[in-house]
């Protein structure tokens, strides 16, 4: 018998009586994911577009240039000042306003009838993907458990450059299948003869 006494063992609580700790993550975490991945493939997507967004706008290059930047810049002008704003408000809140504001604005541009307004909605889709962006890492780390927040921050990073990724290949296929028409009609010079 050794001199330490008796040895001690160590319950093993995670795999015990044959069970595995939940590996399940809440859906608020898929969510996430798929927000992930929305606000870089509405960014690299886009730019497959803006061809066929000028000949149904007869829009010239400046004009369709900022249909991408300025998505891009407000975003990351308010990336920063709602992050701080996220540290004392609702994290929840603030993401749940960002989704619903991304959605009805990706929704309202297929129907927009200039140039001008398709860059105004951009430039407030840019804004609500700063609101998803300032919060998103945050309520991973609030919702997933301690045994699946490597997954899920995993999935999150994966969804981003897989949206980056994916975003012109999806464009073109989109554009080619399906091409691009305003809701509303539009008298440009190309077009003077269906107006």
């Amino acid at each position: 018998m050794s001199s330490e006494g008796p040895v001690r063992r160590v319950p093993n609580h995670t795999a015990s009586a044959g069970t595995l700790p939940d590996q399940r993550m809440p859906a608020v975490v898929y969510v996430i994911v798929l927000t992930q991945f929305a606000i870089p493939f509405m960014y690299s997507g886009v730019a497959l577009t803006l061809p066929a967004i000028g000949l149904e706008l007869a829009a010239s290059g400046v004009p369709l240039a900022l249909i991408e930047i300025v998505y891009l810049g407000a975003g990351a002008a308010f990336l920063l000042p709602l992050g701080r704003v996220a540290e004392t408000a609702d994290k929840s809140t603030l993401f749940k306003t960002g989704l619903l504001i991304y959605i009805a604005s990706t929704f309202a541009i297929g129907f927009l009838p200039s140039i001008e307004t398709i860059v105004a909605v951009r430039f407030v889709q840019g804004v609500a993907s700063a609101f998803m962006g300032a919060t998103a890492m945050a309520l991973l780390f609030e919702n997933a458990s301690a045994q699946t927040r490597g997954r899920a921050i995993g999935l999150c990073m994966g969804a981003v450059y897989t949206g980056l990724a994916a975003g012109p290949f999806l464009a073109g296929l989109g554009i080619s299948q399906f091409p691009i028409s305003t809701g509303v009609p539009v008298c440009s010079s190309s077009r003077r003869s269906s107006c």
